[in-house]
């Protein structure tokens, strides 16, 4: 354990990670739309695409509020730890950064993957999905990294946010606990994805005009008006199952994601703790 645990094992496996995930996720996006039509590719668009715009919105408000909460203690002298707000900044863009970097180089390899996996196999022009492969996706696909490692370093920079105290359980625990419970405040609240998406779906009906789509539309239909965004949101409203976060899906597994990496950091710093006094034991009594 103390092998696998020890900082070059770390090290090793966390640059193997950055190197094999841009070739999984290039991978995963060939097969997602390898055969698909227009018409599942642009639904597939709009799942991702309002999923993570409503997740990260949820995000950024429940670490502003955590935030401000934690300041308010600050200033009402209940914590008397200094917040490492500068490096809460430092870590979302970081991660920001790791995200867009990956989305690059899942878009750079993917003409060669195309190339071994190719996108469609039909000889029917109409079908041959080979012409996804383009320049926009240098656009974006690392704009879809940039916001996946906006969300994770929001996640991780409320956890080092009092990463200055002395007490383990307040350096660790106290604002991702903070973090938590504004989470279930909001969902309470509605401030949810699905939640969000309800304003968004009363603007939609109306630039519908209130007409609700046929579900039984045909491929044709679709295609047709596919370029109509709100159209087609709500005739996936309509006529599908929920494609949005159910709010308290995202609630707890955000909570339990945000504890666990605050606990795994805890024990780590709890046995390089012990280490340390564990040192300094023997060096004295060798003196």
């Amino acid at each position: 354990m103390d092998r696998v645990l020890a900082p070059r094992a770390i090290l090793l496996a966390y640059v193997s990670g950055l190197a094999i995930l841009p070739m999984v996720f290039a991978w995963i996006f060939i097969h997602a739309i390898r055969g698909g039509s227009i018409v599942e590719q642009r639904v597939l668009s709009l799942v991702v695409g309002y999923n993570a715009l409503l997740v990260v919105s949820c995000l950024t408000t429940a670490v502003v509020v955590s935030l401000l909460i934690l300041t308010l203690m600050r200033f009402a002298r209940v914590l008397l730890v200094s917040l490492d707000a500068a490096g809460v900044f430092r870590v979302v863009a970081t991660w920001t950064g790791y995200g867009t970097a990956a989305g690059v180089v899942t878009a750079a390899m993917l003409p060669v993957l195309n190339q071994l996996l190719p996108l469609s196999t039909s000889p029917d022009p109409e079908t041959d999905l080979t012409a996804t492969i383009s320049p926009q996706l240098l656009i974006d696909i690392p704009a879809a990294g940039a916001v996946a490692g906006y969300g994770i370093g929001l996640t991780v920079s409320v956890v080092v946010l009092c990463r200055r105290a002395e007490n383990l359980i307040i350096r660790w625990l106290l604002a991702p606990a903070i973090f938590v419970m504004v989470l279930v405040v909001l969902g309470a609240n509605g401030i949810d994805p699905r939640g969000l998406f309800a304003v968004v779906s009363r603007s939609i009906a109306a630039s519908t005009s209130g007409k609700v789509p046929e579900c039984n539309a045909t491929n044709d239909q679709f295609e047709e008006r596919i370029a109509d965004t709100p159209w087609v949101l709500q005739l996936m409203e309509t006529c599908s199952p929920p494609f949005l976060v159910e709010g308290g899906m995202f609630v707890a597994g955000t909570g339990v994601a945000v504890m666990l990496l605050a606990l795994v950091l805890m024990v780590f710093d709890f046995r390089r703790g012990i280490k340390e006094l564990s040192e300094q034991s023997d060096l004295s009594e060798a003196r």
